[in-house]
């Protein structure tokens, strides 16, 4: 991840991108670093979806299926959170992130070589030595790149709710 990425994003992407670069010898390490860069980059976006839901618009069906799918969340719930709220949510404030999503995440998500069945590989695929983390770490770690270079918007979004006063 570039210097600019860990200099100026949000802390939460910048300490999961300095923890790819950081880590140079061993390549199943970094390929769980890269993973988990990822998650970091789904959640972040999620989060932002969920605090610009307008609760009081939220139908029970939705409400479940947040709840559902909030009381375990993994990579592929926050994937999932992140494309229910999308439509529904308020972005006025983050426009570029629906552009984002669909024009970048969204295919690296889904689909037969998705992020997410390579994450899901990895953590829950048992043993794997270093010329197959390796080659596993050449799959993941262009697109993971290429995501954080498109969320360059996220730099210059500063982000601050306010949920009530009294």
């Amino acid at each position: 991840m570039t210097t600019s990425i860990i200099k100026d994003y949000p802390y939460p992407l910048a300490v999961a991108c300095n923890a790819v670069e950081t880590e140079t010898k061993h390549p199943f390490i970094r390929l769980h670093r890269c993973l988990d860069a990822l998650e970091t980059l789904v959640r972040y976006c999620a989060g932002i979806t969920l605090c610009s839901l307008n609760t009081q618009q939220l139908d029970a069906k939705m409400r479940k299926k947040l709840l559902i799918n909030m009381e375990c969340p993994s990579l592929g719930k926050w994937a999932g959170l992140l494309r229910d709220t999308l439509p529904i949510a308020d972005l006025n404030r983050v426009p570029e992130l629906e552009i984002f999503y669909k024009k970048s995440l969204e295919s690296r998500l889904e689909g037969k070589r998705n992020l997410i069945r390579l994450r899901n590989q990895v953590a829950h695929g048992g043993f794997i030595d270093d010329a197959r983390a390796k080659d596993l770490l050449a799959q993941a770690e262009p697109p993971i790149r290429q995501l954080f270079e498109d969320a360059a918007f996220l730099a210059d979004t500063p982000l601050v709710a306010v949920c009530g006063t009294q």
